[in-house]
């Protein structure tokens, strides 16, 4: 599956990790699925995180049938990334800023096996460009995929800032570096 759009809403901080989300499927489809999930942490007793759904477009593959044989329900963990600890995200992908503008590159890092630009990234892009425009303490995330990041780099840009009643709602729009094509629609409200 690629993602589609994906809500997720804060509820407390990851203090120790490892984070781990836990989805279950709720309307499992031909084309589309959507799935229910809650991210915890599990140093904290899996104290709960962040609760959300995420919608998906359902794709052929020929590259791993072992997800297309899964029955739902079942469990699969995946490989965590191999990066020191004491590497952050943002410097392991390459991430940079310049000029109001956020990039990542698209190598073989940071596609999924479609090769195009994978859709966690595109979280950790609009988090940083709503980190960079004030937003903190995120309580809320939604992201709507438009359409794949084929050339790269993806690029990250504030697109408008409201002030809502203590807090902030930052829209973001990535697009593909190349092109400019629209990819992404990101909000984050938080302090």
């Amino acid at each position: 599956t690629v993602t589609a759009d994906a809500d997720i809403h804060f509820v407390g901080p990851c203090l120790v990790g490892p984070l781990r989300v836990d989805a279950v499927g709720v309307r499992p489809g031909r084309t589309m699925s959507v799935v229910d999930f809650r991210c915890v942490d599990e140093g904290s007793g899996d104290q709960l995180v962040a609760v959300g759904t995420a919608n998906h477009g359902v794709l052929a593959s020929d590259f791993e049938h072992r997800i297309a044989s899964q029955p739902t329900g079942a469990r699969w963990e995946f490989a965590r990334p191999d990066h020191p600890d004491d590497q952050s995200l943002e410097d392991y992908f390459e991430m940079t800023s310049s000029d109001g503008v956020t990039r990542l590159p698209l190598d073989l890092r940071t596609t999924n096996p479609w090769g195009i630009f994978h859709g966690g990234l595109h979280g950790l892009l609009v988090d940083a460009v709503a980190t960079a425009a004030g937003v903190a303490v995120p309580r809320d995330v939604s992201l709507r995929y438009l359409n794949p990041v084929r050339t790269g780099p993806a690029t990250a840009v504030v697109a408008s800032v409201i002030e809502r009643a203590g807090d902030r709602v930052v829209r973001v729009e990535v697009r593909d570096g190349i092109d400019g094509r629209l990819a992404v629609i990101g909000h984050v409200v938080g302090r």
